[in-house]
């Protein structure tokens, strides 16, 4: 087990909410606004610890109302542990490239906000944890490390130079927590539902009929096309009808054969039917990344490296939040090379952090690859 995963564990073990960094970078590449409520589970904390990275803990509420005092320098911390030497000995401290963390709890727990001589983090923020390492080069380490089996303390906003203004609003700020927690949520579903309607979008384009004679083929693979999106059970009536109105609108130029009642009651017993779920949906995409833009930091490597770059931009885009499969038989079929070539092509996605392996395939081909796209043009 490698020191960073052994760490976030540790983390994770008293009740902090842990993320992924990049090595040796501060900014988070994850969408980690949910991790502001929901801690990660076990096993997403060994994916993204299972090779070299930063690990971040996220402050406030999720991590039972961790607070982290961040001194910008070494003078400013040293002023306030000779003003408060009794927690200055006390307190688990971090030594950051400039200056030091010095982690707490408050009850109830602010948000974070500047103090002039650097910022206490609480809600809506996270700080790089032992043994990250900063982009300068520094190692974040422990120089007053946790006593085992300890409780954090809790501390008072005047032991971290607190106004008395800052003391009034801390009931404000709670309630704006809440607030924002409910926003998020909201937001969160939302999102969720834009996910839904763009693979609602491609099960229908990928089901068109090219030529007659297909109208109840294409009908069953919609169906189950629909059935990978909703693995959990059906969609209502009502979703299902519309998706076959907007199925029939664009099919109906092609169908001659039968009435819209007539292939309506063939969708809905399809729907009805189908166990298997359809939901290869690599070759739709491969037309999308041909006919868009190429992400424009692929294009220098050449035009199937672009294509390539594009196909993987689409699979995000069609799964929203969510990660995606691609196997390099597939990538390489798509782009006209071998599956190896393709393999090394999305390894250097990897390597230039255009990509990150979410979870790795198996050998021989038994299991894909799952991946986020991770650039900053979707």
């Amino acid at each position: 087990m490698n020191d960073v995963l052994s760490s976030a564990i540790e983390f994770a073990s008293r009740g902090w909410s842990v993320i992924p960094i990049p090595r040796k970078k501060k900014e988070a590449k994850i969408k980690w606004s949910k991790y502001q409520c929901d801690r990660a589970t076990t096993g997403d904390i060994g994916r993204w610890f299972a090779k070299p990275r930063n690990v971040a803990i996220v402050c406030g509420d999720v991590s039972g109302g961790l607070v982290v005092r961040d001194f910008d320098d070494s003078k400013s911390y040293r002023k306030w542990s000779s003003d408060h030497p009794e927690l200055a000995t006390r307190l688990p401290t971090v030594a950051t490239a400039r200056g030091f963390h010095v982690y707490a709890r408050m009850d109830p727990c602010p948000r974070t906000r500047d103090l002039g001589d650097g910022e206490l983090r609480g809600n809506g923020s996270y700080v790089l944890a032992p043994p990250s390492i900063h982009p300068s080069g520094a190692e974040y380490h422990w120089v007053v490390p946790f006593e085992e089996n300890s409780v954090l303390p809790i501390v008072s906003p005047s032991d971290f130079n607190f106004t008395e203004e800052d003391r009034s609003r801390t009931e404000e700020i709670q309630k704006r927590t809440e607030e924002d927690r409910g926003l998020q949520k909201k937001t969160e579903a939302i999102n969720q539902t834009a996910d839904v309607e763009r693979r609602y979008e491609l099960a229908i384009d990928a089901s068109l009929p090219s030529r007659e004679g297909q109208r109840h083929k294409c009908l069953f693979n919609l169906a189950r096309r629909i059935l990978a999106i909703h693995r959990d059970g059906l969609p209502r009536i009502e979703t299902r009808k519309r998706l076959f109105d907007a199925w029939w609108a664009k099919s109906l130029p092609i169908i001659q054969t039968k009435d819209k009642a007539t292939s309506l009651l063939d969708f809905l017993t399809a729907m009805g039917r189908v166990k298997t779920p359809l939901d290869d949906i690599v070759p739709e995409c491969v037309i999308r990344a041909k006919a868009n833009p190429r992400p424009d930091w692929s294009i220098e490597y050449g035009e199937r490296v672009a294509i390539l770059a594009g196909l993987c931009r689409e699979l995000q885009r069609v799964h929203g939040s969510e990660t995606f499969f691609v196997a390099c038989r597939k990538a390489g079929a798509a782009i006209g090379v071998s599956h190896t070539v393709a393999a090394q092509y999305l390894k250097l996605f990897v390597e230039i952090q255009k990509l990150t392996v979410i979870e790795p395939g198996k050998p021989g081909g038994t299991k894909a690859t799952r991946y986020r796209y991770i650039a900053n043009d979707l």
